[in-house]
């Protein structure tokens, strides 16, 4: 029983219901040492170790594949990071002629998911410009090549993301 910051925590998980349970000390409010869980999704138990609240290290077992890991969570990248994906915009996009002509310009903003495998789907345009420049967008978001993978206890898995394109001329 953790009081006033300090002690062991356990969570339990009332009938019926269904996630991950973990366990470890607390001290000053904070995670400490080795903490251990188990559950949804699949075949999954994880342990971590803690110093003042920060993962120190981390191993999940799911489906019987060993991950480890030093950040609980961690946001897709594209390969060589935004860096990379903003010369990867810039050398594919082509600014349409007809919104070129008639001086359009704005935000048209994507959103997509990149799969546990880094390919990407379910793309959407969320903001639109016009027709034309949403179709560009699109086009740039579905050429792209695969991202590295969001990550929950160092495994892979699908991510919902929004991506910007601003047309200027």
């Amino acid at each position: 029983m953790v009081e006033n910051g300090n002690g062991y925590f356990k969570q339990k998980l009332k009938p019926g219901e269904s996630g991950i349970v973990q366990e470890g000390t607390v001290v000053g409010g904070f995670k400490e040492g080795d903490w251990s869980g188990a559950g949804a999704p699949g075949d999954f138990s994880f342990k971590e170790k803690y110093l003042k609240g920060k993962l120190i290290s981390g191993e999940s077992l799911q489906n019987g594949k060993s991950y480890t890991y030093t950040f609980v969570e961690e946001v897709p990248t594209f390969e060589g990071g935004m860096g990379g994906f903003y010369t990867y915009v810039q050398k594919s996009i082509r600014y349409p002629e007809d919104a070129f002509k008639q001086q359009i310009t704005g935000s048209v903003s994507v959103s997509f998911v990149v799969e546990a495998d880094g390919s990407l789907s379910g793309f959407k345009v969320i903001k639109s410009v016009s027709q034309s420049l949403d179709k560009e967008a699109l086009r740039i978001m579905k050429g792209s090549p695969k991202w590295i993978p969001g990550k929950q206890n160092g495994i892979p898995v699908r991510t919902m993301l929004n991506m910007p394109f601003t047309f200027a001329r």
